[in-house]
């Protein structure tokens, strides 16, 4: 999944989350709609050639991002999204990896609250 990159920083209070999705203040355009994310996931699942899935529907599934990490002179964590156009959240490092890190679980953690979940890339 090719995405738009967007880096969030937990501190500037630019996202928004609830159980209808996530809203970016300084995006209105990149609004992420969970639902729209579901029908997008269960397409991606039962087309890609990664998963040896084809009859997913939407009716219990709940994946609406998937979240890896990457190496770029040090670890990043990200999730990205299943929405129209794909969004890419990059928790950046601060001065300690720990911070990142608490803030990458702790959006997973409200993911969660709302009932919906991301697939683990790692």
């Amino acid at each position: 999944m090719q995405a738009q990159v967007f880096e969030i920083n937990y501190h500037s209070k630019n996202i928004t989350i609830d159980q209808k999705g996530i809203k970016i203040k300084s995006k209105p355009e990149l609004s992420i709609v969970f639902q729209e994310c579901i029908k997008n996931a269960v397409d991606y699942f039962n087309n890609s050639p990664d998963f040896e899935v084809t009859d997913l529907t939407g009716e219990k599934f709940t994946c609406v991002a998937v979240r890896d990490y990457k190496e770029v002179a040090y670890l990043q964590y990200y999730i990205e999204f299943f929405s129209n156009p794909p969004v890419r959240i990059v928790f950046s490092r601060g001065l300690f990896m720990d911070y990142s890190i608490r803030n990458y679980r702790y959006f997973v953690k409200k993911i969660n609250h709302f009932g919906f979940t991301t697939y683990d890339m790692s």
